[in-house]
């Protein structure tokens, strides 16, 4: 909670930048080149809070939403293309290892990229998630074209063979489209992968990765992260509306 004079501050703050905008045409080149190194340190550091706080709160509302799946994980997770606006929303022509937001990043093998990723804005009623992924593809000569969504160390926390991970994606796409997901698990040098494709019930996509299939080792666990992989995606568009992932327990019976 803020205090009173943490929010005199603020208020202060705010009224010295209207101040220099309104003098913003009586500056010379090099203050204004100060004055918008400034503007860009301050908006850096308020949208990095304006996007924490709409994901904390969107998290939040999402942990209490009551589904059967989310009753039962020890942990959910909504990557942030999906809770919240990132800073470069959309790339055309977008290369090999190009990213969007700190937590996905993109990969393929085409020479001629003819291909445009971007972040669009949920605009539909039924949307639970406020953001959705757009993947345009037109002429590809690629072998391959997929998605790498780094998860957070929270989900390596207490990891073990008993454990599912769940995947659940509202995808839609201009024509058929087999899609994959990997998950990637490395602990030490070893990276253990499990490969399923998604179950289509009309735009709803869900799999799950059983981990009883995976030899965790007992090392600690580097990293772990998804990979959606799309089978012959030429001429086609692709929208992810929504991307969840959840952590549960096996049923044991």
């Amino acid at each position: 909670m803020q205090n009173w004079f943490e929010r005199a501050i603020i208020a202060q703050a705010s009224k010295i930048w209207r101040r220099r905008f309104c003098k913003m045409p009586e500056m010379r080149a090099l203050e204004l080149a100060h004055l918008r190194r400034a503007a860009l340190d301050m908006r850096g550091a308020l949208d990095r809070i304006i996007h924490t706080a709409d994901r904390q709160s969107l998290d939040s509302k999402f942990n209490r939403s009551g589904s059967q799946k989310s009753a039962r994980a020890d942990w959910v997770w909504r990557p942030e293309l999906w809770s919240g606006p990132i800073a470069q929303a959309g790339v055309a022509s977008a290369q090999p290892k190009t990213k969007l937001g700190q937590e996905i990043q993109l990969f393929h093998d085409c020479k001629l990229a003819e291909l445009t990723i971007k972040q669009f804005r949920n605009l539909r009623r039924t949307d639970l998630a406020p953001y959705g992924f757009l993947l345009d593809v037109f002429d590809f000569g690629g072998s391959y074209l997929s998605l790498a969504i780094a998860l957070p160390q929270k989900a390596a926390l207490g990891l073990k063979t008993r454990h599912v991970i769940d995947v659940e994606a509202i995808i839609e796409s201009e024509r058929p489209l087999k899609t994959f997901a990997r998950l990637n698990i490395k602990s030490g040098l070893i990276v253990e992968q499990i490969v399923r494709e998604f179950s289509r019930g009309g735009t709803m996509a869900s799999l799950g990765f059983d981990l009883a299939q995976v030899p965790l080792n007992g090392k600690p666990i580097q990293e772990i992260w998804l990979d959606l992989i799309f089978e012959a995606p030429q001429m086609n568009q692709v929208k992810i509306r929504d991307l969840s992932l959840y952590r549960r327990p096996r049923h044991e019976f």
